[in-house]
């Protein structure tokens, strides 16, 4: 229950390490939108041919496809938000991630419509979205060059957390910092 209330996909890992399909082909550093086949299809903790879910669920459907323009949440930078269109419907892609064996499962909230292995679909990235992250990814570079211009080569990036909104960036140091620092 709690797994579900804060919309945690954990079991994902688990379940996909069985999952027998090449890696997907990510093209988003070239392309915002792309034509993918649909390889498998997990909710609730289990693969599924087609699903079909009520708006009403608490569960949301993982989505892994053959190729895809969504960027992975991956060191602390959030993943790709954006859409998928298929026959007549839409599915809005809510998160994107990497499971153990190099797909990307994409987070969507199903609603009242129909996907089934094998449809191919077509993926929209949210271009605003993936904008404000990338400044945002830019400015922990720019930051991490000034803390070491300031403080010394020592200061050695140990984790960050970049989203659509903000930033935050830890490091090292050997002392607070100073007003002027």
């Amino acid at each position: 229950e709690a797994r579900k209330k804060n919309n945690n996909v954990s079991w994902a890992d688990d379940l996909f390490k069985s999952l027998d399909v090449n890696e997907t082909e990510f093209v988003g550093y070239t392309e915002m939108k792309a034509d993918a086949k649909v390889l498998a299809l997990a909710y609730d903790g289990e693969f599924c041919d087609v699903v079909s879910v009520d708006e009403d669920a608490k569960e949301d459907v993982l989505v892994v496809l053959d190729r895809t323009p969504f960027y992975a949440e991956s060191g602390g930078q959030a993943g790709d938000e954006g859409v998928i269109h298929f026959n007549g419907g839409e599915m809005p892609v809510l998160n994107t991630f990497k499971l153990p064996n190099g797909q990307h499962a994409h987070v969507v909230d199903s609603g009242n419509v129909e996907l089934t292995t094998n449809d191919v679909v077509l993926l929209s990235v949210d271009e605003q979205y993936r904008t404000d992250i990338k400044k945002n990814h830019s400015a922990t570079h720019l930051l991490n060059q000034s803390l070491r211009n300031v403080l010394g080569n020592h200061v050695v990036q140990q984790g960050s957390q970049v989203t659509y909104k903000n930033l935050r960036f830890d490091f090292n140091h050997y002392q607070n910092l100073t007003d002027d620092e």
